[in-house]
């Protein structure tokens, strides 16, 4: 009885791990197959995300490079007609940037700033003032004062750089008369200018005529005496007759560069890497439309490190290094995220979990018919068993039989010989007493033998 329970429980044990791997296998298989295919899927999703995202940012890139190549060449274009020897008064220079200023929203300003010797101060000021600017005045900056830039009769330097020419003139006229080398920041723009002979651009500046406050630069492209020696340091700072100078607000400037163009959910920030820490954002965009002013309180990380898509380009304005940072925002990668392979992961796991439940089901009405049959296979087993013992309990009981038979046929045989000798004794003393008594009557005697009964 055990040793038929241990083999019932070993049966039950197998049948349970056969029964777990023919649910698991099928299942696992087709699980690692939708993997698989989600995987890729992904893949193909992500590297199609990677190249939308670098297309716009690249032509983003490209667009406000352009943009910006531009804005320098206003510039340049001013210088160059000064390099010709012309002076122009007032009412013709505005004429001559009207259009410029019209066609470029970021433009802030135009204009000439001449080099001004002390000696010459006061008859500049007074040609301006004979040009309808009564209150012009040259000013210095002044960063302990009230006002960041003060208009004063004092000899604060041998020589100045005055806005002297600047357009549109109502949203310029507040800077008129500026002394921009008596700023750090602008006379280390106009150093470099005039020892390079090459256009410069300031590092980041809050724009005095901008009561908005908007980060704004300056780039500044040095005129020399036309036909003097522009050689050497020493020849370009004797022979420097002033700057072309270009006024720009950055924003506005990356609005207008990217009006027409698809860009959407993707962060930008601009920094000006040769500047100091505290001065070098210029642009920041979070890619929702919000652009922050670059101020050192709201010069937050930028969006980058946290965004699985970035991208840096390295541009170079006015001889300052500029970094331009593209970042895909959350709405960006949810907007390019296709559903296909969602939906198969979804159809995966629910194919999987159906298929668990129909095997489990097939499997189980298999294993109970397997179990019925073997039931009755036992069951017909164990009538068998019975019937060949019955079988050979009926030969047995037929040779016990057969056996009986024989020896009663034996008998038998014994009493028939045995019956036959005993009839033929008896037929003999018939006989013999018939003769004795015939004899008997011969000689006139009575029969001795009664043998009446043989006539019957």
């Amino acid at each position: 009885m055990q040793q038929s329970e241990r083999r019932w429980a070993t049966s039950l044990l197998s049948a349970t791990q056969t029964r777990s791997v023919s649910i698991g296998l099928p299942v696992a298989l087709l699980l690692i197959l939708t993997s698989l295919v989600v995987g890729h899927l992904r893949r193909v999703e992500q590297e199609e995300m990677r190249a939308d995202f670098e297309v716009q940012t690249s032509n983003a890139f490209n667009r406000l490079r352009a943009q910006f190549d531009v804005y320098l060449e206003t510039v340049r274009s001013i210088s160059s007609l000064y390099a010709t020897g012309h002076e122009l008064e007032r009412v013709r220079f505005a004429a001559f940037v009207a259009r410029t200023i019209q066609q470029y929203d970021g433009i802030n300003g135009l204009g000439w700033n001449p080099r001004v010797m002390h000696s010459e101060r006061q008859a500049y000021e007074q040609a301006a003032r004979n040009d309808g600017l009564t209150d012009f005045q040259f000013r210095q900056w002044t960063p302990d004062g009230d006002t960041p830039w003060t208009a004063s009769d004092a000899q604060w330097a041998n020589e100045y750089v005055p806005a002297y020419l600047l357009e549109p003139h109502e949203l310029n006229k507040s800077a008129l008369g500026i002394d921009v080398a008596s700023n750090p920041t602008r006379r280390e723009a106009l150093q470099r200018a005039r020892d390079t002979g090459q256009a410069v651009a300031t590092a980041r500046i809050t724009l005095a005529q901008d009561t908005a406050h908007q980060a704004g630069f300056l780039i500044f492209a040095p005129v020399y005496a036309v036909g003097a020696s522009t050689e050497t340091i020493t020849d370009r700072r004797e022979n420097l007759r002033g700057y072309a100078v270009g006024v720009f607000r950055v924003s506005s400037i990356v609005q207008q560069a990217m009006a027409d163009l698809k860009f959407d959910g993707i962060a930008l920030r601009i920094s000006d890497q040769s500047a100091d820490d505290d001065k070098q954002l210029l642009f920041d965009d979070t890619g929702n439309g919000q652009s922050a002013e670059p101020s050192a309180a709201n010069a937050k990380p930028f969006i980058a490190e946290s965004s699985s898509l970035s991208t840096t380009f390295e541009y170079e304005v006015g001889g300052r290094q500029w970094q331009i940072d593209f970042a895909a925002t959350p709405e960006f990668i949810e907007a390019k995220q296709r559903w296909d392979s969602w939906l198969i992961l979804a159809t995966g796991i629910s194919s999987s979990v159906l298929l668990g439940i129909v095997l489990r089901l097939v499997i189980g009405r298999a294993t109970e018919v397997e179990k019925l049959v073997r039931q009755r296979t036992d069951q017909l087993h164990e009538a068998n068993t019975q019937l060949t013992q019955e079988g050979r309990e009926r030969e047995i009981a037929q040779a016990e039989l057969h056996l009986k038979a024989a020896e009663l046929e034996k008998s038998n045989d014994h009493l028939t010989r045995f019956n036959k000798s005993a009839s033929g004794r008896e037929l003999r003393m018939i006989e013999l007493k018939r003769e004795i008594n015939e004899l008997l009557e011969a000689s006139g005697k009575p029969a001795r033998y009664d043998i009446s009964f043989t006539e019957k």
